[in-house]
């Protein structure tokens, strides 16, 4: 769909013309953060071990970990007349494992800024956005996986637990009665009014049903709303979502309706595109000093410890997600600036590696937890079977979701390539860092940079 040129951006003949380094060069570069993708693996880690209870693979992480404090550490501490910490880190689990859910809202912010960056970088391009090219590229992306899961959760699982004779859930009436919506990407609504479906293999869909609605509309944001309208009208659906959650919260009637519909969440994600805005028209704003982004990204990693969120009355619901994103919207920024050494963390191949099967990750990670869980309870006569479980389940969802990435998603991301108007995450190849020096622009944040590993939600994807 044709618009006119952007108020704000020279017309794409203008842009074409201009020298590289300019800023159509920097518009044309490759949409690439590897510090994202390992950003994206401490997401799904997060929303991993929220729903890891019965196995609870970090309380035996944190369980070793204080036996060895406290076998290595805990002595010299003595010596010294300072208290034993050993002891204490298993503590630490119970709020982090609680906290866990806000995993899914940092995938909220990350998707509204790389598709908000995208769209504004194609908009500087060539004037103007191309709704079909952004549409059909967001179906190849989330579409076969997430059809590929509902066959899995409402076809293949049930026959399998028949033939084990197990109860079949998701073919009672009430589950069945949910299935359309999900087909048509409503089920969190229908999750919202109904109650979860039975299985929560299926119940994960829900954040993929509310990014699903967040990308029928955010193109039209930038397309066709100029700058000043679209940051006003952005202020303003954020602090709807804000009163939305407030109200609900207030009001008690279905506490399910907190949880899943898909405006309480509007902020966070528009938390997302809010930077993607801020950087694109201010794209030397990462150049501030390294260490007030560390401050509020530690300071942010102290409050998922200790203290539990979106819990008591209704300002704790309405105002702990402005926290959360909040926080969110420091990490992207931080991750994404590459000014900060302490980034390079992020950079690890073995992170940008689990980033880029992020997608398959979180769809499966459900389906791996009741796979082991089920071979624990099974298996309980052979020593030690709970504890290999509790290993093996992760391993599980890794090798489901590196399948899945290979063998199925790929095919679909190539297809992207020909409606792809700014490339983003390479599919194939591992991307080279560009200089900043070697090629001046005024958003060298934004450029492309190597983890070692090519790495693309939900998450989103």
């Amino acid at each position: 769909m044709a618009m006119p040129t952007s108020p704000d951006r020279p017309g794409p003949q203008a842009r074409e013309a201009t020298p590289p380094g300019s800023e159509a060069g920097w518009a044309a570069r490759r949409v690439y953060f590897p510090e994202l993708d390992g950003l994206r693996a401490v997401a799904i880690a997060l929303v991993y071990i929220f729903h890891d209870r019965n196995l609870d693979l970090l309380g035996l992480i944190m369980r070793t970990l204080g036996l060895i404090v406290s076998i290595t550490l805990d002595p010299l501490l003595e010596l010294l007349g300072l208290g034993t910490i050993g002891f204490r880190l298993p503590s630490l689990v119970g709020t982090l494992r609680d906290n866990g859910w806000i995993g899914v809202q940092i995938f909220f912010v990350l998707s509204g800024y790389l598709i908000a960056t995208l769209l504004l970088r194609e908009r500087s391009r060539y004037g103007r956005v191309d709704l079909r090219a952004f549409w059909i590229r967001r179906l190849l992306r989330i579409w076969p996986l997430y059809y590929l899961l509902i066959l899995i959760c409402w076809g293949l699982m049930p026959l399998i637990r028949g033939a084990l004779g197990l109860d079949i859930r998701m073919w009672s009436p009430e589950s069945l009665a949910q299935l359309p919506y999900f087909m048509l990407f409503l089920g969190n609504w229908s999750m919202g009014f109904q109650g979860p479906v039975p299985s929560d293999s299926a119940g994960v869909l829900w954040s993929i049903c509310v990014e699903e609605q967040f990308y029928l509309f955010v193109p039209l944001l930038i397309a066709w709303v100029g700058p000043k309208s679209r940051v006003a009208l952005v202020i303003l659906m954020m602090a709807v979502a804000i009163a939305a959650r407030y109200a609900l919260a207030m009001s008690e009637a279905n506490p399910l309706l907190l949880r899943f519909n898909t405006i309480v969440h509007l902020d966070t994600l528009l938390a997302g595109v809010t930077l993607a805005l801020v950087t694109h028209r201010l794209p030397n704003l990462g150049r501030a000093g390294p260490w007030i982004a560390r401050g509020v990204v530690l300071l942010g990693v102290v409050v998922v410890l200790t203290v539990p969120l979106a819990r008591g009355g209704p300002w704790r619901q309405a105002i702990d997600y402005v926290l959360i994103w909040g926080w969110g919207i420091a990490l992207v920024a931080w991750a994404a600036s590459a000014r900060d050494p302490w980034t390079a963390v992020l950079r690890r191949p073995t992170l940008v590696w689990l980033g880029k099967i992020s997608f398959g990750l979180y769809l499966f990670h459900e389906i791996a937890l009741g796979i082991a869980g089920w071979l624990g309870f099974a298996l309980r006569s052979i020593p030690d079977m709970g504890t290999v479980m509790v290993l093996a389940s992760p391993a599980l969802t890794v090798g489901l979701a590196s399948l899945s990435y290979y063998a199925f998603e790929r095919p679909f991301l190539r297809l992207k390539d020909r409606w792809t108007r700014v490339p983003s995450r390479p599919i194939e190849h591992t991307p080279t860092r560009v200089d900043d020096q070697d090629h001046p622009s005024p958003c060298p944040a934004t450029f492309e940079r190597s983890a070692g590993v090519s790495g693309e939600p939900p998450r989103p994807a």
